[in-house]
């Protein structure tokens, strides 16, 4: 016998769009079971499941509705989604890059009956094409259907070291030609071994790559960076004429000491850019226990001891970029402290009363981890040994809410006229 419970969503969508659940059928006042479940990159299954009360007309509708018992509280249309749960697994969700889609599982279930729907959870929009970049720069390009031509775009990743193909390809889902450019790395096309001593010239030569392509707009270059690359980000856009766009995400304002603690992350013209350096006995002021390791305490401390000499010297100059800038922050970054140290540019570009639109979104109860939005959070507080900081649903809300601002800095910058 046919279950009377329908489940009203689309049959696909792009991971950045927002997808309530509505099911339709059930006994006015009945107990309607809504599970969800997907696979990660990793063939990691993740699942969430919700308790929820069917209205007078027997309907449960995700969106307007909150659940009796969940992993998350209140209404959220996209709470199934980012409250996930994994299977046998204490490690972070891993969107992957290998393929353009992944099946989402929708069951909806009473005492007597259920019923099952699946949606195609796309990557890329219809139509976006990958390919290596191996000359001048290394990174991967993500282009959008049809001949364009096309803002392009540098996408920045931080100090992990792994291009940010997945933002790359999501951001060419809006009409950007994008580059997940691999700033340091033990090839031999990345500049250097670790971020240390990174010359700023390759990425300006990054975006000379990008703006040659046939179908790339012959204008300003958006850069979108988080953590070092949200640093790195920064100083392109006080630095170069080139940039149009900037969005930051967990960035420091001032230029920090690179991975080996004895020379800044960045160099022009093989001399290092000014910087903080390392605190006294560095590598005790960040801190482990049996939560992980806290670095946010170093750089307190490196900003602390700091002279007023070094600190104006390694502050950039963020009043230069003279392009739409948005910082993006968690006030409870535990990897560094990217809330107050965005607070320092916004403060900056206060007095120095620019013409150019700036902003800077500060999340509550988000940490160092945010990133393309409507993935599970519930284990995004920690990457490895690390901790991140923020709680699952504020990691969602900084995920979901930065996501559309920045894409409109970028539009802004690179596809308004006059």
């Amino acid at each position: 016998m046919e279950s009377p419970l329908s489940i009203d969503a689309p049959g696909e969508y792009l991971r950045d769009e927002s997808v309530s659940i509505r099911v339709t059928g059930a006994e006015p006042g009945s107990e309607v079971t809504v599970r969800a479940t997907m696979e990660d990159g990793e063939g990691i299954e993740w699942s969430s499941e919700m308790l929820v009360e069917a209205n007078g007309q027997g309907v449960v509708d995700l969106s307007k509705q909150a659940p009796k018992d969940a992993n998350y509280d209140g209404v959220d249309p996209m709470g199934w989604c980012w409250s996930m749960q994994p299977d046998g697994s204490d490690g972070e969700f891993r969107t992957g890059w290998d393929s353009a889609e992944k099946t989402v599982r929708i069951t909806a279930e009473t005492d007597t009956t259920e019923t099952v729907h699946k949606l195609q959870r796309r990557m890329q929009a219809e139509g976006v094409t990958e390919s290596s970049i191996t000359s001048d720069s290394k990174g991967f390009l993500y282009e959008p259907a049809g001949d364009g031509p096309y803002p392009g775009v540098l996408v920045l990743h931080g100090s992990g070291g792994m291009p940010l193909r997945n933002w790359a390809r999501l951001l060419a889902s809006h009409g950007y030609v994008t580059l997940a450019l691999q700033w340091y790395g033990t090839d031999d096309i990345t500049p250097t071994e670790t971020y240390s001593g990174v010359p700023l010239e390759y990425f300006d030569t990054a975006a000379t790559v990008l703006r040659q392509r046939h179908n790339v707009v012959d204008g300003p270059v958006g850069v979108w960076g988080t953590s070092k690359g949200g640093e790195a980000a920064l100083l392109l856009g006080a630095r170069f004429d080139w940039v149009g766009a900037v969005v930051a995400l967990a960035p420091s304002s001032l230029v920090m000491v690179g991975e080996n603690f004895k020379t800044s992350t960045w160099s022009v013209d093989g001399e290092p850019v000014p910087y903080i350096p390392a605190p006294d006995r560095a590598t005790e002021t960040a801190t482990s226990d049996e939560s992980g390791v806290v670095i946010r305490k170093f750089y307190e401390a490196a900003v602390d001891q700091a002279s007023e000499e070094a600190i104006r010297d390694a502050t950039i100059a963020v009043e230069q970029t003279d392009a739409p800038l948005l910082l993006v922050s968690g006030k409870d970054d535990q990897l560094w402290q990217s809330s107050a140290l965005s607070g320092r540019a916004i403060r900056r570009l206060e007095d120095s009363d620019v013409s150019f639109p700036y902003e800077h979104l500060a999340f509550e109860n988000a940490g160092h981890a945010i990133g393309p939005p409507h993935k599970p959070t519930t284990q995004s507080m920690k990457y490895g040994n690390w901790v991140y900081g923020g709680t699952p649903a504020g990691n969602a809300e900084a995920n979901a809410k930065h996501w559309s601002t920045g894409l409109d800095y970028l539009e802004r910058g690179l596809k308004t006229e006059g």
